[in-house]
């Protein structure tokens, strides 16, 4: 009987250190799908609000933009969100008439995208490429 216990205690132990060598998969959810019919972008620069539906070349260069930026994907607390007072300048962004929505808050350092009323730090902050006039 003893054996038999040791050989479940061996198994259980075997089985939970194999568990210890995989890695978790980490997944970055795409802002801006594949299949993209339009784009429509508000600059928001206080005191302006711009809005502008951007062309195919545009499109593509926002897409390459968003997908080249580093976000953390855990939400940020409520006293890490960007402050509306803090300036800086926001761009709201509706793909396929508003299927998809983010807003991304340019303030340098402290940069971070909205999604589904979840904020997330922007490692590498950068003014999106597109002209808005």
């Amino acid at each position: 009987m003893s054996k038999i216990i040791s050989l479940v205690m061996v198994l259980v132990l075997g089985l939970s250190m194999a568990g210890c060598n995989q890695q978790e998969e980490t997944i970055t959810p795409t802002l801006i799908p594949d299949e993209i019919s339009s784009i429509e972008v508000t600059h928001d620069f206080y005191p302006l609000e711009i809005t502008k539906e951007l062309d195919n070349d545009e499109i593509v260069i926002i897409k390459e933009w968003a997908a080249a930026l580093e976000w953390e994907q855990t939400p940020l607390g409520e006293e890490e969100t960007p402050d509306s007072y803090a300036g800086g300048e926001a761009w709201i962004f509706h793909v396929n008439n508003g299927e998809i929505t983010f807003t991304y808050v340019y303030q340098g350092v402290s940069s971070a995208i909205l999604i589904d009323s979840e904020w997330y730090a922007v490692e590498n902050p950068s003014n999106p490429p597109v002209e808005i006039k």
